[in-house]
């Protein structure tokens, strides 16, 4: 189960948003600073990361958008292969064992909470900019830039790696964070274009944002519903 690769990391995270952005336990900056702040520092940090990627694409030498190109089948493999990621994310949402219990809390207490006032064209921005940022960043610069000094494989792994760890929400996130960096390297070394995990990135990104808010939504109007059923048994008879 992963998020943002949020936001998710957003991005989350890597557009993933961690605990350090919030002010306390259950509480979220959006409830101090408004829906547009939240919008622009997570735009920033998400676009913020293209800039990174340019930076260190100029030092080793990669473009990191030297193997981007329109392709319709390309983006149609994109689209396709949200499929798997977001079914693995229902999957653990509805049944989290285990660490994935503690996942599902952190990504509905810290992530969802962030994100909550936003609307769903921010989200949709929000996670076109981690889609950019972070796949021109890792797959575009880190994997790229290692598979000159290594193999095509011994390079996916290590950009994966890096990309887990830059997403260590907890240990176990940061382990299936590595492992859809897998994936999402791998579609790049099948089709030779970025275009591919850059929408695969960004559409789940989006679509696990949007339900993480209608879940937020879901669990107040429970809560209104049980203080209004609270007072009702509380009020003293006439």
């Amino acid at each position: 189960m992963r998020l943002a690769m949020g936001f998710d990391q957003i991005s989350a995270w890597l557009y993933t948003i961690s605990p350090g952005l919030i002010l306390h336990r259950g509480t979220a900056m959006s409830d101090t600073w408004g829906r547009a702040r939240v919008f622009w520092v997570a735009a920033g940090f998400e676009g913020g990361l293209i800039g990174v990627a340019w930076l260190l694409g100029w030092l080793l030498g990669h473009d990191p958008f030297a193997a981007l190109a329109w392709d319709a089948r390309d983006a149609g493999l994109g689209l396709a292969s949200v499929a798997p990621l977001l079914l693995l994310y229902l999957a653990g949402t509805r049944w989290p064992v285990g660490p994935l219990r503690r996942i599902k809390q952190l990504l509905e207490e810290f992530v969802g909470e962030f994100f909550r006032r936003c609307t769903w064209l921010d989200l949709a921005l929000i996670s076109l900019l981690a889609g950019l940022g972070e796949e021109a960043l890792f797959r575009g610069v880190v994997q790229g830039a290692l598979g000159d000094w290594l193999d095509a494989w011994a390079a996916l792994v290590l950009a994966s790696l890096l990309f887990g760890l830059a997403h260590s929400l907890t240990p176990t996130y940061a382990v299936l964070t590595t492992l859809v960096g897998v994936y999402l390297g791998g579609l790049w070394l099948l089709t030779g274009n970025l275009l591919g995990p850059i929408i695969t990135h960004a559409v789940y990104d989006f679509l696990v944002l949007l339900l993480l808010r209608r879940q937020l939504a879901r669990d107040e109007r429970r809560e209104a519903k049980r203080g209004v059923a609270s007072e009702g048994t509380s009020s003293p008879a006439i």
